[in-house]
Order: C-alpha cells, then sequence, then structure tokens
C-alpha cells in the first residue's frame, strides 16, 4: 500500500473517530437540548396556562370595567346634562343676584337718606326734649309759685278771716268804749283819774285808729294778759308817739284812748305799742 493510500487511511480514520465523537457529542448535546426544549415547553405550556387564566382574570375585569364605563358614562351625560342645569340656574340665580345687588343699592341708598332723616329728627328730637325739659321745668316752677301762691292766699284769708273777727271783736269794743266815754263825759269824768294798776309786759301793734272817736286799737286783748287801764307807749322807729290807756278789750284786741298831752292824729296803723317802755 502506497503512502498516500496510508495517510488517506488515517486521515480517514482520524475523520472517522472525530465524527464520532463529534456525534456522541452531537447526540449528547441533542439529548439536553431535548430535555431543556421539554422543560422550556412545560414552563411555556405553564406561562401560557397562567397567562390564560390571567387573560381570562383580565377579561372579566375588562368586562367589569366596561361595564363601569358604560355606567361612568351615563353618569358623565347625567352629570353633563346636571352641569347644563347647573349652568342654567347658575345663570338664572346671577341674574336675580344682579337684580337683588340693584335692589340692595337702592335700599342702602333709601337707609341713607332714612338715616339722614332720622338724623335731623333725632336733632329735631333733641331739641324738643331740651324744650320739654325747659317747660316741665318752668311748669314745676311755676306749680311751685302757683302752691306757694296757693298757701299765701289761703294764710292772706286765713288773716282776713282773723282780721274780720278782730275788726268785729274792736267793733265791739269800740261800740263799749263809746259807751263808757259816753257815760264817763255824762258823769264829769276824765281818764287821768282812772287807777293806774299793776301792768305786765305786752308788746303790741296798732290796727286802727278811729279820730272821730279818739280811739286807737292794738292786736293785743285778754288772752295775751292785757287789762283794763293797762298804759301803752306808742312809738314808731325811734320817735315817741304818745301813750295809751286801754279802756276796753276782747280775746285778742283791745282799745283805749291817749291819755292827757298825746294826739291820737300822731299815731297810725302800724305804729308799735309796749307797756315795757315808761
Amino acid at each position: 500500500m502506497s503512502t498516500i493510500a496510508k495517510v488517506l487511511v488515517v486521515v480517514i480514520l482520524i475523520l472517522s473517530v472525530a465524527f464520532a465523537a463529534l456525534t456522541g457529542q452531537l447526540f449528547a448535546k441533542r439529548e439536553k437540548l431535548r430535555d431543556e426544549y421539554a422543560k422550556l415547553k412545560a414552563d411555556a405550556e405553564s406561562s401560557i396556562s397562567g397567562l390564560e387564566e390571567a387573560k381570562k382574570k383580565l377579561q372579566g375585569e375588562k368586562d367589569t370595567l366596561t361595564s363601569k364605563a358604560a355606567e361612568l358614562d351615563k353618569e358623565v351625560t347625567q352629570f353633563k346634562t346636571d352641569n347644563e342645569n347647573l349652568k342654567r340656574n347658575v345663570q338664572d340665580k346671577t341674574e336675580q343676584i344682579t337684580k337683588l345687588d340693584a335692589q340692595i343699592t337702592n335700599f342702602n341708598t333709601t337707609i341713607s337718606q332714612l338715616n339722614s332723616n332720622m338724623k335731623a329728627k333725632d336733632e329735631r328730637l333733641a331739641a324738643l326734649d331740651k324744650d320739654l325739659t325747659e317747660t316741665r321745668d318752668k311748669l314745676r316752677q311755676a306749680e311751685q309759685t302757683a302752691r306757694e301762691k296757693e298757701l299765701e292766699a289761703k294764710k292772706l284769708a286765713q288773716q282776713a278771716k282773723d282780721a274780720t273777727d278782730r275788726v268785729k271783736e274792736l267793733e265791739v269794743a269800740i261800740k263799749d268804749a263809746k259807751q263808757k266815754i259816753e257815760i264817763l263825759t255824762t258823769k264829769g269824768g276824765k281818764y287821768e283819774e282812772v287807777t293806774q294798776v299793776v301792768q305786765a309786759p305786752v308788746d303790741a301793734k296798732v290796727i286802727k285808729v278811729d279820730r272821730s272817736s279818739n280811739l286807737v286799737v292794738i292786736n293785743r286783748g285778754r288772752e295775751q294778759g292785757v287789762e283794763v287801764g293797762y298804759i301803752f307807749t306808742i312809738f314808731r322807729g325811734d320817735t315817741y308817739l304818745g301813750d295809751l290807756r286801754i279802756e276796753s278789750i276782747a280775746a285778742n284786741v283791745a282799745a283805749g284812748s291817749p291819755v292827757a298831752g298825746t294826739s291820737v292824729g300822731t299815731m297810725r296803723e302800724g305804729d308799735n305799742a309796749s307797756t315795757r317802755i315808761r
């Protein structure tokens, strides 16, 4: 056998061994790949099954969401309708508010005018209150004056009544004195001859002078301790006017004639009379 043939046989043998080795490796690799494929297939089938389940679940969720979306669409439609209604209501309310604002402006203007009128009326009321207070004060003063005048009138009426009573008493005393004077004159008696008496201290006022009968009346009588025969000194201020001898007395008045040397013409109503001055 030639060398080339031997080389070829060797090469073929080497190639056969290499092929066998390669074939074994390929078979082992195929088995490994087959196992991996089976595993990947099982994993894929499991994943597919899980994905199917997830798909079903997602489909259910999709259906639910679709239903909810439909409901939401209805609600959105209703909301749009409600929104349109609300817009119309808002527009109506806005128009009403505008009208109300105008009315409020008018009311504020009216209130301002009323406040001005009220202020003017308050000022008038204050002035009227002041006038009323002054009028009430004047009325109270007038009432007080009227009460005082009424009391004074009552007092004067009482004094007039007392004076009337005294005048009546004086008239009686004067009548008695005239009778006594007539009797004394008829009998030739003299006033100076009347017996002197012990006098009590009495102060009085001349209330009447009767020059025609030469009699003087004072405002003290029996109740004040005056007795017939008392001598009263008549004076006006510091001026001595004469002496008066009491000839007739009543309860609260007495009458007498001037003693010798004294004239009734110097005496008048309001003069002072006293038994203390002698």
